[in-house]
Parts: C-alpha cells; sequence; structure tokens
C-alpha cells in the first residue's frame, strides 16, 4: 500500500488561577478589600498582535472625542492582557466621552470600553499558518504487483488539535470593628479560546497514465477540533461592626471559537481502481464550556449586604467542508494528463462516493449565584449563554468523466450535516432583602 499522510495533534492546556483575601480589624474601623482577577487567552491559527491595517486610533497616542461604526483602535502596550491588540467598533450608536465617575474630567473614551463586548467591539485577527495538508501533486503513481492482494492509495489528512483551559479567580474580604465594619470583594475570571484550521487532502495535476491502483483510492480530510474551557469566579465578603456594609461581586466569561475549513478532492486528474474510489472530508468540532459565578455578602449589624454575580458564555463554530471530483483545467480548455480533453477521468471495478459531513456541537453550562445576608439586603444573579453555528457543507462531481465496470457498482455524491447545540443558564439569588435572577439563553444556526 501507499499512504500519504498529515496529522496534526497540537495541543494548549492552561490553567490561571488566582485568589485574594483582605481581612480588616479595627477596635474601632474596620475595613477589609480583596480582588481577583485571572485571564487566559489561548490561540490556534490566529495571530492576535499582527494585524497589518491601520488603526484608526492608538491607545496612548489618540485620545478620541467620539467613535462611529467601523472606527479600529489598536490598545496600547501598558494594556494588560489586551496589548497591542486592534478592535473594531460595530455597535450602532456613537460612542462619546462621559464623566462616569462624576469628578469634572471627562472619561479617556477608549480606555473606559469594554472590549469583550461582542455587541460592540470585534477583534481584528490574522490568520496564521494552521494547514493540516496531505497530497499528492504533479505526479502519477502505479500501484499493481501480480499474485499478491490488492494494493491501496490513501491521502489523509487528520486535525486533532485541542484547548483545554481552566481558569480561577477566588476573593474573599472580611472586617470586623468595635464601631464601623466595611468590605468589598470582587472576582473576575475569563477565557478566550480561538481554533482556525485549514485540513486539505487531494490529489491533483496528475502527469503519464494518471493514478492507477488494483486496490482502493481513498482521499480522506478529518477535522476533529475541539474546546474544552472551564471559567469560576467565586467572591465573599463579610462585614462586622455596629455598623457594617459587605458588597461582593463575581464575574465569569467564556469566549470559545472554532473556525477554518476541511477540504478533500481531486482536480485536474485520472484514478483508476480496481476496487473503490472514496473522497470524503469528515468535520467533527466540538466545544464544551462552563461559566459559573458566585457571590456571597454577609452584613453583621446595622447596614447593608450586597452580592451581584453575573455569568456568560459565548461558542461560534463557523467551518466549512467540501469533498469534490473536478478540473480546474477544463475552465482554461487545457487537458489533463492521460487524457484527450480537459476532464478529468475516474475508473473504479467499485463504487464511487463522495462524501461532506459534518456534526458539529456546542455545550454551554452557565451559572450564577448570588445570596446576601444582613438588615438591608439584596442579591442579583445573570446569566447569558449564546451559541452560534455556520457551517457550509457542500459534495459535487464536476467537469469529470466517470466510468464504473462493476456489476452493482454506486455513485454516490452526499453532503450532510448534523449540527448540536446545548445550552443550558441558570440563575439562583437568594437574600434576606431583595433578591433578583435573569437567564438569556439563544442557539442560531445560519
Amino acid at each position: 500500500d501507499v499512504v500519504v499522510s498529515a496529522v496534526s495533534n497540537s495541543r494548549i492546556e492552561a490553567t490561571i488561577i488566582s485568589a485574594s483575601i483582605g481581612v480588616g480589624v479595627g477596635g474601632t474601623v474596620g475595613v477589609g478589600a480583596s480582588i481577583g482577577v485571572s485571564i487566559a487567552r489561548n490561540y490556534l491559527g490566529y495571530n492576535p498582535y499582527a494585524y497589518s491595517g491601520t488603526a484608526t486610533y492608538v491607545q496612548g497616542t489618540d485620545s478620541p472625542a467620539k467613535l462611529v461604526k467601523g472606527n479600529t483602535v489598536r490598545l496600547g502596550p501598558n494594556s494588560g492582557a489586551r496589548a497591542n491588540e486592534v478592535y473594531e467598533y460595530i455597535g450602532s450608536d456613537d460612542l462619546k466621552r462621559q464623566d462616569l465617575d462624576d469628578n469634572g474630567t471627562l472619561d479617556d473614551l477608549i480606555l473606559s470600553q469594554d472590549f469583550s463586548d461582542k455587541d460592540k467591539w470585534k477583534q481584528l485577527l490574522t490568520e496564521s499558518a494552521n494547514e493540516i495538508k496531505a497530497s499528492v501533486s504533479g505526479s502519477s503513481i502505479a500501484i499493481q504487483k501480480a499474485n499478491t492482494p490488492n494494493l491501496d492509495l490513501t491521502v489523509w489528512a487528520l486535525n486533532s488539535q485541542q484547548v483545554r483551559s481552566t481558569v480561577f479567580a477566588g476573593s474573599v474580604a472580611a472586617s470586623g470593628g468595635g464601631t464601623v465594619g466595611a468590605s468589598l470583594s470582587g472576582a473576575g475570571a475569563s477565557a478566550t479560546n480561538r481554533l482556525n484550521s485549514d485540513t486539505q487532502a487531494f490529489v491533483r495535476n496528475s502527469t503519464g497514465n494518471g493514478v492507477v491502483v488494483d486496490g482502493d483510492i481513498t482521499i480522506s480530510a478529518e477535522n476533529h477540533a475541539s474546546i474544552a474551557s472551564s471559567v469560576l469566579a467565586v467572591s465573599v465578603s463579610a462585614a462586622f461592626g455596629t455598623f457594617a456594609g459587605a458588597l461582593s461581586i463575581g464575574v465569569s466569561i467564556a469566549v470559545n471559537e472554532i473556525a477554518g475549513s476541511t477540504k478533500a478532492y481531486a482536480d485536474s486528474v485520472v484514478l483508476d481502481a480496481g476496487g473503490n474510489i472514496t473522497v470524503s472530508a469528515v468535520d467533527r468540532p466540538t466545544i464544551d464550556s462552563s461559566s459559573t459565578a458566585v457571590a456571597v455578602s454577609i452584613s453583621g449589624g446595622i447596614g447593608f449586604a450586597f452580592a451581584g454575580g453575573g455569568a456568560v458564555a459565548l461558542n461560534t463554530i463557523t467551518t466549512r467542508v467540501e469533498a469534490g471530483i473536478f478540473s480546474l483545467a477544463h475552465l482554461g480548455q487545457g487537458k489533463v494528463a492521460g487524457r484527450d480533453d480537459s476532464l478529468s477521468g475516474v475508473a473504479a471495478k467499485g463504487n464511487l462516493t463522495v462524501l461532506a459531513d459534518s456534526l458539529a456541537q456546542q455545550d454551554a453550562h452557565v451559572l450564577a449565584a448570588a445570596a446576601s445576608f444582613g438588615l438591608i439586603a439584596a442579591a442579583a444573579a445573570g446569566t447569558v449563554s449564546i451559541n452560534e453555528m455556520g457551517t457550509v457543507v457542500n459534495a459535487s462531481i464536476a467537469a469529470t468523466d466517470v466510468a464504473l465496470s462493476g456489476a452493482s457498482s454506486v455513485v454516490l455524491v452526499k453532503s450532510n450535516a448534523v449540527q448540536t447545540s446545548f445550552a443550558r443558564a441558570d440563575a439562583l439569588s437568594i437574600s434576606s432583602g431583595a433578591a433578583m435572577g435573569m437567564s438569556y439563553v439563544s442557539s442560531d444556526d445560519s
């Protein structure tokens, strides 16, 4: 047998943990404050820093009074995890400078933006080389040997790239004072995971007599890219005193995306098989995402306790799956080697199968919980889970002369797409005073 293969098993494993504790104790006044933040950003097939276009504004150099749809912003080198990245404003309303903290000075419009808001901002990325390609090009192959079992030709490309991301942020603040106790705790965790790959298997521009095999010819491209992401933020605050106030906020965000193409094809070739000929492109991308935020506040005294928890999961799969036999030489009216015309030629004693098959799956579990206990208490929890799919699947035979000589030979050209999306969003709110919970779930297959 002759086997031409390309296999990618690239894997990213990221575990980010941050923990913060603040304790304040005083005879009269005790103040405790704590903030924990964790961020993970994993890319395969993208370069987030190599955008070649010119940004409308550069943070640190420009100070725009207004941002309109289509404006692009490049963040400065001191912008934390998003340093040197470029974003395009896609919102419908113009953004203007405001004095959000009421200090009499207008805020910096760029620094005041939430670039993780996908309704307003789109990150501009440059695709980097991430190709898994198995090919036979400009060649002739003869696999025939007397007095032996039939010999096969296999051209096979496999993408099994994976991202495994775990992010945790925890924050605890406690205070105690004889008269006044005040505690503030905040925890924020986010993960952005993006995969973009092109998986290709093909035979192109055969020479001589083309590809002649006494067994089977198989041209197969498979994509099994996967993302597993878990994001958790926990915030706890407790204050004790004659007068006590406790505030706790927890926020968790997970953004996951798989894009790219899976293609298997024969172009401007002569294929002659004593068995079956199969050209197949199989797409199996999966995203498994969980986003959890927990906030708890306790006030032991005359005063208030407030807890807020918010969790978001945004998952997107946009892939293209193509399988085909065709002849680009036919467009230019050039001859295909081994033939007197510009058509590809396919001959087999068995079956001819051209299959494009997609089975994309997304699973999202989102939970936000908030609990507050005090003389004056309020708790609010909100969750958002959005799954989007945009897979294109195509199988075809064009500009090809097909001849099957088996008594029961069959030609099968089939495209198949099964897309599965599961989203669950739970919001739990408990309070000795007021409590509110809200969940939003959306699944879109376009």
